[in-house]
């Protein structure tokens, strides 16, 4: 028998110990997968281990994560520690405070990482791009290096067969005949004009995006538990009703803040416009939770009503979701245009709610 397909538990260890024949969800404390997995790996965990070969992609959230099987695709991580010492089909994103790829270990695509160290012992077939503090090179890397770091460092075995550029407040350490095209230092990083801030601010930046999305993510386990009919009937209200819920959304997003203003000229006013300010601050946190669940519906078809299904779903939406967020212009956009979609929706949804407590004579 294979191991199942969806498998959302609340158990601090999870050991997948038989071969998968479909793709692989897990939510667990400390996940192991020892056997192959024909289809994407989708993991969220605290300790992550994956030890089998894995036909699809691999999308993997925790503290710690080790990539040592073989991956047929990508390879999409988010954490403290990651590491991938296997052969990886395409590419390799990974955003956190440590990156390894370790020695031996292939990776056909491209890198592109942010974090506070990263190290690539092993080779790579495409580019390597990013953002980090510190970036040492061991290995082979077969096209371009275009890179913003606060420290790069070659070792005399490490050969980049295409150019480098670099944005750094240092000068790399390049020893002779490493880089074989040529070698740029400053101008614009990844199609953008770029100026390092602080030796640290990749690093602090992932801890922040870290502590926003395991913030939602503790949210979502708060609403799917208490409210999934809400959370569901908001995330459909997205679809249903694109264009209207959207234009609701951005009126609302414009309107508020300066509805709050015009009552904080008045003492009489200020209180009204502290309660302005606190509801659409509670409910734009509250919205990503059907966003995350909006997203997660263009993958899973089949309906369900299991919470732990529900929560299971919008976890990988919602990562997803904050992966797209961190793509240059377009992704801000995206993300913003479907918060403004979600506050339309569950505004539309109070206020249906108010008109209905009315008619009853409750209100």
């Amino acid at each position: 028998n294979s191991a199942a397909a969806f498998d959302f538990t609340a158990n601090d260890r999870v050991n997948v110990s038989k071969p998968s024949s479909d793709d692989l969800y897990i939510i667990g404390g400390e996940v192991t997968v020892d056997q192959n997995v024909n289809g994407d790996v989708v993991v969220f965990g605290g300790d992550v281990t994956i030890f089998g070969d894995v036909s699809g992609d691999v999308l993997a959230l925790g503290g710690q994560i080790s990539v040592s099987g073989n991956v047929k695709d990508d390879v999409r991580m988010m954490g403290g520690s990651l590491s991938v010492k296997g052969n990886v089909g395409d590419d390799v994103v990974a955003l956190g405070g440590k990156i390894t790829v370790e020695r031996g270990a292939n990776v056909n695509g491209s890198i592109l990482a942010g974090g506070g160290y990263v190290s690539v012992d092993g080779n790579v077939h495409e580019d390597i791009k990013g953002e980090m503090d510190i970036l040492r090179v061991r290995g082979w890397v077969d096209r371009d290096m275009e890179v913003a770091t606060g420290v790069l460092i070659f070792s005399e075995s490490a050969i980049v067969k295409g150019n480098l550029r670099y944005v750094s407040k240092n000068t790399a350490i390049i020893p002779e005949n490493v880089v074989k095209g040529t070698i740029t230092k400053g101008g614009p990083i990844l199609g953008f004009p770029y100026t390092m801030s602080s030796g640290f601010f990749p690093l602090f930046r992932m801890i922040e995006l870290g502590w926003m999305l395991l913030s939602s993510i503790l949210l979502g386990l708060f609403l799917f538990w208490f409210l999934p009919e809400e959370m569901v009937a908001v995330s459909h209200g997205m679809r249903e009703k694109f264009w209207k819920h959207l234009g609701i959304g951005f009126a609302i997003m414009i309107g508020v803040p300066i509805a709050a203003v015009l009552f904080a000229i008045t003492i009489i006013g200020l209180p009204i416009a502290m309660i302005l300010g606190f509801g659409l601050g509670i409910a734009s946190f509250i919205i990503q939770v059907p966003v995350g669940l909006f997203i997660a519906d263009f993958l899973f078809k089949k309906k369900t009503d299991s919470k732990w299904v529900l929560f299971g779903r919008f976890s990988v939406g919602y990562l997803l979701l904050s992966l797209v967020g961190l793509i240059p212009i377009f992704g801000s956009i995206f993300c913003f245009l479907l918060s403004l979609l979600a506050l339309g929706t569950f505004a539309v949804r109070r206020y249906q709610m108010f008109g209905f407590l009315r008619a009853k004579k409750y209100w």
